[in-house]
């Protein structure tokens, strides 16, 4: 057996266990074609079951039909179990802040997963690569990432292993080209508009100037980067242990928040992250920002306040406590007063004051016609994906549209002739920094409006008049 072969076996060794079933993520390239290769010639001596699954993302019109043609015809050749489906990406990106990538990477893995459990298939394996291990360490690193995202791309995930992870590109091409067998190749690989691929063809090899072996340089780094990410996370389920005050079993998770403020800052976020995971069963249903608004509640906020989170779930801070509730318990007719709520835009969100809801969407130029009582405008490129729907606090101030300088809301409610016992209740709307660019069907900010230079239209609307005369 050859090196290459022999290196990709122990890989399976480690990963794997004689009797599992596992689903190949096959999308007709080199490195998914080389693992598929090689698992089928070692799955007998492995006591391992295999089977494909191709997720055409009808991103390339007739080629990406035709990748999931090969695919087809290969796994019938190699007689391997075959699912397929397949999804038109870019049709489903209208009016979404998400990329291509981050889109069809979502419903690949869904697709995937759904496959497996279908299937009864243990694990699933992929054709990630030591190159892919380094580019996936800069683009992490150019985006800002923590840990986590430092660390890359982890060979052995819970039910998801990466058996070519130790393997260069070079060393697949290799292989392949040795063995006379066929690949697709994916013209998008070469497209500039992806990050991915301006690190691979501009970053890389200049770096390779400096040190001609970086990318194994910076697969060791991910891996040290790995090790680290797994001490600090168990460092923060075992602090969270000590913080907790118990009432799982009662939907919430009850946190001292004495003790919590003790703690070290760089522990007091992670503590946070894993919390949240443990919510929510993954990491996936939540961002960076969802755990910066609970951060600060959890560190600076009073008692009553609140942050509701995605899926319906919310933070209280309950005197000495901060609770988590596995569902919202606030009353949607309430008043607001202390509530702050983390707006993903594109979307939809619920404002539990005088049950308003709202919704978001992106639109080209120019402006459309607006109900300027529950409607508004803004440009999409300053404002940000991210916004946070608060209610009125003392001392708020913005700066209206066609006023210089700025005023302070409580002005703007009493010129408004908007009654005490309303303006609690009143969304306003901030960017993620705090800048407030909507005072919901009263004002908006001059610096963050609609100009001739905007591209992107952010559309917000909410479903009730607050001011109907």
């Amino acid at each position: 057996m050859d090196p290459f072969r022999k290196k990709i076996k122990a890989s399976l060794e480690e990963m794997t266990r004689p009797g599992e079933f596992i689903l190949l993520a096959v999308s007709g390239g080199p490195d998914s074609i080389a693992l598929l290769r090689i698992m089928n010639e070692l799955r007998e001596s492995l006591k391992i079951r295999i089977a494909v699954a191709h997720f055409n993302h009808k991103a390339r019109g007739a080629d990406s039909d035709a990748d999931e043609a090969f695919v087809v015809r290969t796994a019938q050749s190699l007689g391997v179990e075959l699912v397929t489906d397949s999804a038109d990406i870019k049709a489903l990106l209208q009016n979404s802040a998400t990329s291509f990538q981050e889109t069809a990477r979502r419903y690949r893995y869904e697709f995937l997963e759904s496959s497996r459990d279908r299937l009864g298939a243990t694990r699933i394996a992929t054709g990630h690569n030591a190159d892919d291990q380094a580019e996936t360490l800069l683009i992490n690193l150019l985006r800002g990432s923590g840990l986590r995202g430092l660390g890359g791309l982890t060979p052995l995930q819970e039910t998801l292993i990466r058996p070519l992870a130790a393997c260069s590109r070079a060393d697949i091409m290799g292989y392949l080209n040795a063995n006379d067998i066929e690949y697709m190749t994916d013209a998008s690989n070469t497209d500039p508009s992806y990050v991915r691929n301006r690190v691979r063809s501009e970053l890389l090899p200049t770096l390779e100037t400096f040190n001609p072996n970086i990318k194994e340089v910076l697969a060791r780094t991910a891996s040290i980067l790995r090790q680290d990410e797994r001490a600090l996370s168990a460092l923060a389920e075992t602090t969270l242990k000590k913080l907790s005050q118990g009432g799982e079993e009662e939907g919430r998770i009850v946190l001292d928040l004495k003790t919590f403020r003790k703690e070290e800052s760089f522990l007091q976020s992670r503590l946070v992250w894993t919390l949240l995971r443990k919510l929510y069963g993954g990491g996936s249903r939540f961002s960076e920002s969802h755990v910066d608004a609970a951060l600060r509640l959890i560190l600076k906020g009073e008692n009553g306040q609140t942050v509701q989170l995605p899926k319906n779930k919310s933070l209280v801070i309950e005197n000495a406590n901060a609770v988590f509730y596995f569902e919202s318990t606030q009353n949607k007719t309430a008043n607001a007063e202390g509530v702050s709520m983390v707006w993903s835009v594109p979307g939809d969100l619920d404002w539990p004051a005088g049950e308003c809801s709202f919704t978001s969407r992106l639109l080209p130029q120019p402006m459309p016609r607006i109900d300027p009582m529950c409607e508004a405008c803004f440009d999409f490129d300053k404002v940000g994906s991210v916004l946070i729907v608060r209610c009125f606090q003392n001392g708020d101030v913005c700066n209206p549209l066609g006023m210089n300088g700025h005023k302070k809301l409580k002005d703007i409610f009493i010129d408004s002739k908007i009654p005490r016992n309303l303006r609690r209740t009143i969304p306003i709307v901030t960017t993620e920094s705090g800048d407030i660019i909507w005072v919901y069907g009263l004002r908006i900010s001059q610096g963050y409006c609609v100009d001739a230079n905007t591209s992107t239209l952010l559309h917000l609307a909410g479903s009730k008049n607050y001011f109907k005369r």
